[in-house]
Parts: structure tokens; C-alpha cells; sequence
């Protein structure tokens, strides 16, 4: 297990996954990293990613107009799984204090997703597809959403503009955000 303490730049102050990577991130304690634009914990872009079974807390995204993903930011990712991970205590400026995904394929499915700030919209969690990005299917099931703070969207905030994209957001427990 890796313990992932500083870290600073425009994207994964704790782990980066780029382009045509296909990491499994799994069983990491990913806390107080720091990054200019996107993943505070973890970036993923254009690549595919597992993260299974991590705890992801108290990670920052700021500093960008558009900063995204305090805990978890991936964009363009080609298949995305966050599977039972424990996502606490994140923050950003512009959306998905607790993770944030733009354009991909992505499941979010299992994970406690716990006291984030998402600054403008979605404490807990943030998709957004575009007609540019393509078409995907997002699938948010099974989640404990809790207590997550944004201007708007606390628990989720879903954004799919002039495309064909699809959002499922199925047997979660989103309370008190």
C-alpha cells in the first residue's frame, strides 16, 4: 500500500494516470495532496483506470478558474471504474469536490462519498459530457453520499449538453448534502 502526502502541479497531486494508461489503483491511503486544475488525490485523463478500495481524503484542486475533482478528476478517460473507496474531506473550486468526471465511460459504484466541497456545483459527485466529447454512459449505483456542500448539487450535479450521453443514478443513499 503507498501513503501519497504532497504533491503539486495542474493535475494528480497524488497519482497522474495519462494518456493510454490502464492503472489499477488499489488499497492507497491518497491525503493532502494538492494540484492546480484537475485530481486533487488523483487525475486520470484520457486513459482507463480501476481504483478500488482507497482512501481518499482531504486532497485540494484550486487555484484554476475551473478547477475540478478534489478527491478523484479524470477527463476523456476511456473506462473509468471507482469501485468501494472511501472519499472524505475533498475539495475544489469549480465541481466535484469528491470526484468529478468529464467525457468517458465511468462507474461509480460502492464508494462512501463523505463531507466534500465542491465550491460551484457537486460536493460528492460531478459528470459532465458535451456534444465535442461524445457519447458516454456514466453509471453512479450503490453509493453513500453524505453531507457534501456545492452551490449547486450538494450530492450530484450532472451536466450532459446537446449529446447523447446517458447518466444512471441508481440504489444510492444521498442525505443530508
Amino acid at each position: 500500500n503507498n501513503h501519497a502526502d504532497t504533491g503539486d502541479g495542474s493535475g494528480g497531486g497524488g497519482i497522474k494516470a495519462s494518456t493510454g494508461s490502464n492503472p489499477l489503483i488499489q488499497g492507497n491511503t491518497i491525503t493532502n495532496n494538492t494540484c492546480y486544475q484537475k485530481g486533487g488525490g488523483i487525475h486520470v485523463h484520457e486513459a482507463s483506470a480501476e481504483i478500488y478500495a482507497n482512501t481518499i481524503s482531504c486532497n485540494t484542486s484550486s487555484g484554476h478558474f475551473q478547477a475540478t475533482g478534489g478527491g478523484i478528476g479524470a477527463s476523456f478517460s476511456v473506462n473509468l471504474t471507482i469501485e468501494g473507496n472511501h472519499i472524505e474531506g475533498n475539495t475544489t473550486t469549480f465541481a466535484g469536490g469528491g470526484i468529478s468526471v468529464y467525457g468517458g465511460n465511468g462507474d461509480i459504484i460502492d464508494n462512501d462519498i463523505i463531507e466534500n466541497d465542491g465550491g460551484a456545483f457537486a460536493g460528492g459527485v460531478h459528470v459532465e459530457s458535451k456534444t465535442d466529447y461524445g457519447d458516454f454512459i456514466f453509471r453512479i449505483n450503490g453509493n453513500y453520499i453524505y453531507s457534501n456542500t456545492a452551490l449547486n448539487g450538494g450530492g450530484i450535479h450532472s451536466y450532459m449538453h446537446e449529446t447523447e450521453s446517458y447518466v444512471e443514478i441508481m440504489n444510492n443513499r444521498i442525505i443530508e448534502n
